[in-house]
Formats: C-alpha cells, structure tokens, sequence
C-alpha cells in the first residue's frame, strides 16, 4: 500500500510543473500558499518516513520467517542500514557542490526505489545486510534534499519546513500502527 501511494507520489512529481526557485525568480515569488510540488514533497516525506520505520520495526522478524535469522542477524542489518545512511550523509554534504539540488533529489529518489529492490529480492541474510547497507548509503539524503527542495519554492520557507516535519514525524509516529494492522491483516491471508 505505501509502496504504491509513493509510485503515485513520484509520478505526479514527475508529471508536476516546477514553478522556479526563489533564486531562479530573483526572489519575486509574491503567493505565500505553498505550491502543489511543496504538498507533494510533504506526502512523500510523510509516506518515505512510514515506510522506514515499518522496515526497521520489521526487518528482524521477516529475516527469522525467511531465512530463518536470529534476532541478532536482524538487528545487524538495521544497524548496516544506518551506518549506510551516515556515510551518504557525508558524501552528499560533498556532491552538492557539483550538481543542483533537485538533481541530486530525483536521483537519490530512483536509487532508493531500485535499492529496495535489493532487499526484497536477496537470497540470504547476508545479502539483506549488504542491500540494507546500499539502501542506506542511497536513502541518506531523502528527508533534507526534500526539505531543501520545497523550501526553495516559496517565499516564506519556514512555514513549508515545519509542515514537511510535522509530515515526517506523523509517519514516522504511525508506522508502527500502521505496519502492524496491515501484518494482521494479512495474517488470514498467509495462513492459507
């Protein structure tokens, strides 16, 4: 379900018309409402955050049923996937230097799409850990490249940064909730 909201989300993004930067219009933006793309940037926030804490909540228990894991194993590949995203964080903080931001956005978009795609696919716990780990050298930049990205879109930035926060920490709050009522759902599923 979030996989395909956030398909949804990236093709109106694709889709979308960009109005300029702040920057680009010489700082003449006069709306101060927040335009579709900066909306857009907060459902994805919303959804991507979602979706990293039902795989963090859950990655350990899907290794055991998989591969037959212990919790050890689980807890290893999360902590891969952290030190995934701190070293990404550090290359970003470098690469921004050499290509525009909303470049280096839609590209750590794809890559994290196709990354994923690691995880679901591997053919053993080991090889989770090391997708896990590229997942989250890819993921790194996602929640600040989005919140820089919409904050160049309108004149008064502080009130569409505060609202993509506020849209991270509410699916970072409901992942859980929202992760556990779809594995019940599914559990009558999975038992035929």
């Amino acid at each position: 379900v979030v996989a395909g909201l956030a398909g949804l989300v990236f093709l109106l993004a694709l889709g979308a018309r960009f109005p300029p930067t702040a920057r680009e219009a010489e700082i003449t933006l006069t709306d101060d409402r927040p335009p579709l793309a900066a909306w857009l940037c907060g459902v994805a926030l919303f959804l991507f955050l979602l979706g990293q804490a039902s795989l963090q909540l859950w990655l350990p228990a899907w290794l055991e049923d998989r591969f037959g894991t212990d919790l050890a194993t689980g807890a290893g590949a999360i902590s891969r996937y952290w030190t995934g995203m701190a070293i990404g964080q550090a290359m970003l903080v470098v690469l921004l230097r050499f290509a525009p931001l909303r470049s280096w956005l839609l590209g750590t978009l794809l890559l994290s799409v196709f990354a994923s795609g690691g995880v679901w696919l591997a053919a053993d716990a080991s090889t989770v850990a090391v997708a896990m780990l590229g997942l989250g050298l890819v993921n790194a930049g996602v929640l600040k490249l989005t919140i820089a990205g919409a904050a160049e879109l309108v004149r008064h930035p502080q009130r569409v940064v505060s609202a993509l926060l506020a849209a991270s920490a509410l699916g970072t709050a409901l992942g859980p909730f929202v992760s556990s009522a779809l594995v019940e759902a599914s559990a009558p599923i999975h038992a035929l």
